[in-house]
C-alpha cells in the first residue's frame, strides 16, 4: 500500500469557549485580529457577521509553529482544526494555538480544558490488486449476475464489481454522525488503476494503519 496524499486532517476539541473567556476581558475582534497576524492567515474575519461565534469564526490557510493549517473554525464548543499532513498535527496546532491565547491574551486554558477529542481522516492510496474486489465472494458473484443482465439488456460490455466498503455507527444514537470508515475508488480514476479514497473517524496514524491491515489481509487472499 502507497499512501499518495492526505486531504483532509482533522481535529475537533470541545471545550467551553465561555470558561476560557470569563472574567480574562478578552475581546473577541481583537484576538481574532492577533491570531490572525499570529498565523499568517490568509482569510481572517472582517466582518461582524464573520465573528458570530454560533456561525462559526473561520479562519483560513496559514502557519503555526510550523505546521500548515488549512481551516480553523471556533464555535462556543468546539473547534476543529483541518492540518496539511495529519491530525497529530491538527491536535498539536490546536493546542499550542490556545496555549498561546493564554500566554498573551489570559485565557484561561489548561490541559485538561479539551475533556474530548474527535478526528476525521481522509487519505488516497494505491495498491498493485484490486483491494475491493477481494473483500467479498457473495457480492463479486452478484456483480457478476449484474454485469451479465446488463450487458444483455443494454448491449454494452459493462462489468460490475463492488466499488466502496463502508462502516457507520447508527445515526439515530447521535445528533450529529460520527464520520464512517470508508473505502471506495478515487473519483476521476478508472478501476483497474487501484487508487482508493478512504475516510475514518480516527487520528491518520491509526487510519493508515488500520488500512495497512485490511491490505495485508486481502493480499493473502489474492495471492492464495
Amino acid at each position: 500500500m502507497r499512501v499518495k496524499s492526505v486531504p483532509l486532517a482533522r481535529a475537533f476539541g470541545y471545550l467551553q469557549l465561555e470558561e476560557l473567556t470569563l472574567g480574562t476581558k478578552v475581546f473577541l475582534p481583537n484576538l481574532a485580529a492577533s491570531l490572525a497576524t499570529k498565523c499568517q492567515f490568509l482569510k481572517s474575519p472582517s466582518s461582524p457577521k464573520e465573528l458570530d461565534l454560533t456561525e462559526g469564526v473561520i479562519f483560513e490557510q496559514g502557519v503555526f509553529d510550523g505546521i500548515v493549517i488549512k481551516k480553523l473554525t471556533v464555535f462556543p464548543l468546539v473547534m476543529h482544526l483541518d492540518a496539511a499532513n495529519s491530525t497529530h498535527d491538527a491536535k498539536t496546532a490546536l493546542e499550542g494555538l490556545l496555549r498561546w491565547g493564554k500566554e498573551e491574551f489570559g485565557l484561561r486554558y489548561s490541559s485538561d480544558s479539551i475533556r474530548r477529542w474527535a478526528y476525521v481522516s481522509d487519505v488516497i492510496f494505491e495498491t498493485d490488486f484490486p483491494l475491493l474486489r477481494m473483500m467479498n465472494d457473495t457480492l463479486n458473484h452478484i456483480s457478476s449476475k449484474i454485469s451479465a443482465i446488463v450487458q444483455r439488456n443494454l448491449k454494452e460490455e459493462l462489468e460490475f464489481e463492488p466499488a466502496k466498503f463502508w462502516l457507520a455507527h447508527d445515526p439515530n444514537k447521535r445528533n450529529a454522525s460520527v464520520a464512517p470508515f470508508t473505502i471506495e475508488h478515487r473519483a476521476l480514476s478508472l478501476f483497474e488503476e487501484n487508487i482508493y479514497y478512504s475516510e475514518a473517524p480516527l487520528p491518520t496514524e491509526d487510519h493508515i494503519s488500520l488500512l495497512s491491515e485490511i491490505e495485508g489481509s486481502m493480499r493473502k487472499k489474492y495471492e492464495g
